[in-house]
């Protein structure tokens, strides 16, 4: 208390800015405002914090390592970014998202708290386990009851049903008619949208069960779909014969909807934030630029040093010997602090970039990823392989084939068996006969045969995260 009684007494003839340095510091010793999160102390060591080693932290602790440092830290300003823009990549995200929904696996912008969805309890329980408990209070009827199971069984992680009634029927030797009726029944279950074909049919049913069909967003999903995802209000509001600002409301109606209901049950996190984005470059027309690469700034605090206090230490008399060595301490602090910010954005976006240039050809769909390793990225982009390994530690990466973990793009243990399997099934389709190409079981068939005993919807989802269309659709 001595030391604040002779600060007070000090700063009487000094200017305001010294003023609130020392109130703020006073307050940081007698601990009023140390928030430290208890997650962030768990994670975070003392020897990773005295070392500022953020290059490791994925997104989410390098947000909470940010605002915990600014608050330690007088010569650091932390603002948050303006949330409008969030809300514009959350409009572009549904649309961005239906594009991709085949291979898309999580969210990559956060649309929470926009969405109409049911929040359904955190029950641990997976998809069909949840579907069939609720068919099973449905239908009574054994077949009926069989053939719904069928179709439970059938959807994939978000509930999207990948096989038509057809198909279906024609498996289990029982009518079409029959399947599109308990079709329509599971399509009555919760979550709103469950077992439609694609997001636009998941759309409408939404809007179907809350006595929808005779609005505008409704008409647009039906009559002018392509419309909506080019988002041309314009031409939406030509067509309709309303005005572009009823379009406007129509696409925030829509906005709040939920084109894939069944990841929330899938028991993967529902929304995971990118640390680095591969995306397609609508500018360019050439092969080689179609892509780009980089580390989004969006949702991340912006972040100086403090003008104000930068003044202070430029005027190291007015201070004693304890406080100059404090101020001296957290400037150089902040200033190591912000560099290695910086350092992390370009590690990481030198990385992306690697990737995206050797994964071209599998990104555009076209022929199974190229194995990388990390000694392979290090050498191109000049530092150590320590430092690679903990640049794509625990990081996602979102690209126009889904969300992945950069890990996945790298040569070890099972990813390389996960490649190996992607090649057989792309130089298969590659060698077989065009009459009468093979399907997602004959496949599954081929490749048990060579030791790999991989389900049928597994064999689907690789098949389309290799651009690889339907038998149907390739029989010439």
């Amino acid at each position: 208390m001595v030391w604040i009684v002779n600060a007070g007494l000090q700063i009487l003839d000094r200017d305001f800015l010294t003023l609130i340095f020392y109130l703020q510091l006073f307050m940081k010793r007698s601990g009023q405002i140390q928030r430290q999160k208890v997650k962030l102390r768990q994670v975070l060591t003392k020897k990773l914090i005295q070392s500022l080693d953020i290059l490791v932290l994925p997104r989410q602790l390098l947000l909470e390592f940010i605002e915990s440092e600014s608050e330690d830290n007088l010569f650091i300003e932390f603002k948050k970014r303006e949330t409008e823009m969030e809300r514009d990549k959350k409009k572009e995200y549904l649309t961005e998202e239906i594009q991709n929904w085949c291979d898309i696996s999580y969210g990559s912008t956060g649309m929470e708290g926009m969405r109409e969805y049911t929040e359904l309890p955190d029950t641990g329980e997976t998809l069909q386990e949840h579907l069939l408990g609720e068919i099973s209070l449905v239908f009574s009827d054994e077949l009926r009851l069989k053939i719904a199971s069928e179709i439970v069984y059938s959807l994939d992680e978000k509930g999207l049903l990948r096989e038509n009634p057809g198909e279906i029927a024609d498996r289990m030797g029982v009518g079409k008619k029959i399947v599109s009726e308990v079709l329509e029944k599971v399509q009555g279950l919760d979550p709103a949208g469950i077992a439609a074909s694609d997001p636009r049919e998941c759309l409408l049913i939404q809007l179907k069960r809350k006595g929808e069909e005779d609005t505008l967003p409704f008409r647009i999903l039906k009559y002018a779909y392509e419309c909506f995802l080019s988002s041309d209000k314009a031409k939406l509001a030509s067509k309709f014969a309303v005005s572009e600002e009823d379009v406007e409301k129509a696409l925030e109606r829509i906005y709040k909807l939920d084109p894939l209901p069944g990841r929330h049950l899938c028991g993967e996190p529902q929304y995971v934030y990118p640390d680095a984005v591969i995306e397609q470059d609508r500018t360019s027309v050439g092969e080689k630029d179609d892509y780009i690469a980089y580390v989004p700034d969006s949702g991340m605090p912006h972040l100086s040093p403090s003008p104000i206090y930068r003044r202070l230490i430029e005027n190291p008399e007015t201070f004693g010997d304890e406080e100059r060595d404090y101020l001296i301490e957290k400037f150089q602090r902040a200033k190591n602090f912000l560099k290695a910010i910086e350092q992390r954005k370009r590690t990481i976006q030198r990385i992306t970039k690697y990737i995206m240039d050797k994964e071209f050809r599998f990104l555009s769909g076209n022929e199974p990823p190229v194995l990388i390793t990390e000694r392979d990225v290090a050498q191109h982009i000049g530092v150590d392989v320590s430092t690679v390994s903990r640049a794509i530690k625990d990081k996602w990466l979102e690209t126009p084939k889904g969300m992945f973990k950069f890990s996945h793009f790298f040569s070890h243990g099972r990813m390389e068996e996960y490649y190996k399997i992607l090649f057989f099934i792309w130089d298969m389709v590659k060698k077989e006969n065009k009459n009468s190409p093979l399907s997602d079981r004959s496949i599954a068939d081929n490749l048990r045969e060579k030791g790999y005993k991989i389900a049928r919807t597994t064999i689907v989802k690789y098949r389309k995260n290799l651009g690889i269309p339907t038998a149907s659709k390739r029989r010439i």
